[in-house]
């Protein structure tokens, strides 16, 4: 887990939001297809994107045997 730096937490409390996972990139070497988690606000604001990793087996589930997956 990535540590965040802050002088002081002032609070913390569980939200609902929406998330979509999209299929991003060309599907080239230079820009390979990935899988980005993206999280929504019930606004349709988009807070923030991560990228889902993805194992070889599924990568050929998801896209073919012949995509190149990142």
């Amino acid at each position: 887990m990535k540590k965040i730096d802050c002088i002081e937490l002032r609070h913390a409390k569980e939200v609902k939001v929406i998330k979509t996972v999209v299929v991003k990139g060309s599907g080239i070497k230079e820009d390979p297809f990935k899988l980005v988690a993206q999280y929504w606000d019930h606004d349709g604001r988009l807070l923030g994107e991560i990228e889902e990793s993805v194992t070889d087996s599924e990568s050929h589930e998801i896209f073919g045997k012949d995509v190149l997956v990142l």
